[in-house]
């Protein structure tokens, strides 16, 4: 419905299926006419795996998360491309 402000998948997930949710996401933002703002990135993220991924929640495996709009979306955003720096210095 266009409410997701953060998309999170597996980057062991099966690549059709990442494909497939991306392309969801994407559609579902434009069509929501929102553009992204710093309180709404709108972005996607594919750092870690399905059972990093899942850990937090309390599975074994987990490999896509959608996250509305909010606090703990800014935070996941903002970790995760802190991450991906740390792992494109080195």
């Amino acid at each position: 419905a266009g409410r997701a402000a953060l998309l999170v998948q597996a980057c062991d997930a099966a690549a059709g299926g990442r494909s497939k949710l991306s392309s969801l996401f994407a559609a579902a933002r434009a069509q929501s006419g929102r553009p992204s703002r710093p309180e709404n990135p709108g972005r996607e993220w594919s750092l870690l795996t399905a059972a990093e991924l899942a850990a937090p929640f309390g599975r074994d495996h987990l490999v896509h998360v959608a996250l509305s709009s909010g606090g703990l979306a800014l935070r996941l955003d903002a970790e995760f491309a802190r991450l991906s720096r740390l792992r494109a210095d080195g």
